[in-house]
């Protein structure tokens, strides 16, 4: 979606239409959990735009989930030093958001996991 503002290349600014068009969230009182692709730090579209991250993360808080987490693998670079680049932890900070890696996964009880699908 093109939008009058642009940032390297990319233009942002059209995550609320497009958010719009998948209708009313249906997360309410339930936990998700948010999976962006940051494989690397680099810039969009070699990893998810901060900006898509976090107007998702706060259209879906506005549905009041019981918890929110973003998840997420990245390699080779270590998934701590990418989140850290890309400023993904701050930010999830900022919103209250929890962080989890692969390094965090495997300290997870396994019984506490669900099977969706």
């Amino acid at each position: 979606m093109k939008s009058p503002h642009q940032h390297s290349g990319i233009f942002v600014g059209g995550e609320p239409p497009c958010l719009a068009l998948l209708g009313p969230l249906p997360y309410a009182g339930k936990s998700v959990l948010v999976k962006p692709n940051f494989n690397t730090a680099d810039p969009a579209p070699g990893s998810t735009h901060n900006d898509t991250l976090e107007q998702l993360l706060i259209e879906l808080k506005a549905v009041k989930p019981l918890s929110i987490a973003v998840g997420e693998r990245s390699g080779p670079p270590l998934t701590e030093s990418v989140l850290k680049q890309k400023g993904v932890i701050e930010l999830c900070d900022r919103l209250g958001v929890k962080v989890f890696t692969a390094a965090l996964w495997s300290d997870v009880h396994k019984t506490e996991w669900v099977r969706r699908g």
